[in-house]
């Protein structure tokens, strides 16, 4: 018995210690991105995404075999995870992307970069998180099937820091690939073109994450009755990580000439911010803050498109119709909170 314990201690340590040095690389990332060295950074959010995941699936797997992991969303401690979540606004660092400044339609030059337009604010994950993580592998490993309030808690917060990780590795390495077309002097790059792809993979992969995530929150809430517009201000810093992705999103079609599915994703920015800033303005002063700045964003990603397609007629007449569509959709009645979250298609880069 005694022996058993022991494995059991240090096979909790080591989890502990692989998370540890996961949260470390994050942080190590960050200060890679102040330097301005990109390809190091990019290294160090694999390395952190990769250590995360690995201990999230040894958690999950041993969740599973004492069949305790498919009744855990039963029993969420939606309390704990909203304040966690509200800290995030605390969590992205915001002087790494550059002014946009007075961003009109129309008023920048042709060839200028489109760089300005990129969400470029990674997220650190702060201190505390280290004794939060550690508390959770012994959590896992300890808790009883009977305790499912406190697995419960563990599973969303592992989902939640795993979203961190694939969007500061989806953004590292978009970075990345932007730094390859600058050394290359322009034009299409294979080597950025593979970095772009991956950037889109992880993009995507953020966003279905937190799509996931505030739906079954809305699903809990209404299986409470609970309507109270407080408890969604928790989404606002998931909402701006969702916004973020779908605004590079647009980038990297755009540098990948997929000039069509860039328009698509500005527009839908243009549309959802639209949306969001009515629906949360009085509500979630964080997202009040930013929503401005993706609703510049994607205007000037549309302007520049326009002009990237020379006004051809066939374009007008697209844009035009797609503009009505947009102005109809206005119009309608906003459809369910989780529905704001957008659920782009394929960004890979063919």
């Amino acid at each position: 018995m005694t022996s058993q314990r022991q494995d059991k201690e240090r096979i909790i340590l080591r989890l502990q210690e692989t998370l540890s040095a996961a949260l470390q690389s994050n942080r190590s990332g960050i200060e890679c991105l102040h330097a301005n060295n990109v390809a190091r950074a990019l290294t160090h959010f694999s390395i952190a995404f990769r250590k995360h995941d690995k201990v999230k699936s040894i958690l999950v797997a041993k969740m599973e075999r004492t069949g305790r992991l498919a009744i855990t969303n039963r029993s969420i401690d939606t309390t704990v995870i909203n304040a966690i979540e509200r800290d995030m606004a605390d969590w992205f660092v915001r002087d790494l992307s550059p002014t946009l400044g007075n961003l009109e339609e129309g008023t920048e030059e042709e060839n200028k970069p489109t760089e300005a337009l990129i969400c470029r604010e990674p997220i650190l994950l702060p201190l505390a998180i280290d004794t939060l993580a550690s508390n959770i592998v012994t959590t896992v490993c300890n808790t009883t099937s009977q305790q499912l309030s406190e697995l419960s808690l563990a599973v969303s917060i592992m989902e939640l820091l795993t979203t961190c990780h694939a969007y500061n590795l989806g953004l590292a390495t978009h970075l990345y690939g932007l730094e390859i077309l600058s050394t290359a002097g322009g034009g299409q790059n294979s080597d950025a073109r593979i970095h772009f792809n991956r950037a889109g993979k992880s993009y995507e992969f953020t966003m279905r994450q937190l799509r996931s995530r505030i739906k079954e929150h809305e699903r809990h809430r209404n299986n409470n009755n609970n309507n109270n517009i407080s408890s969604q201000i928790s989404y606002g810093p998931q909402l701006i990580v969702v916004l973020g992705c779908l605004n590079n999103l647009a980038d990297l079609y755009q540098k990948t000439n997929q000039l069509a599915r860039s328009r698509r994703c500005y527009k839908q920015l243009k549309t959802t911010t639209e949306r969001l800033y009515n629906f949360l303005q009085e509500n979630n002063p964080f997202v009040r803050i930013n929503l401005p700045l993706f609703l510049t964003r994607s205007r000037e990603g549309l302007s520049r498109l326009r002009r990237t397609s020379n006004s051809s007629e066939s374009s007008s007449d697209e844009m035009t119709s797609d503009d009505d569509r947009e102005s109809s959709s206005r119009r309608t009645p906003s459809p369910p909170f989780s529905q704001y979250v957008s659920n782009s298609s394929s960004a890979g880069a063919a």
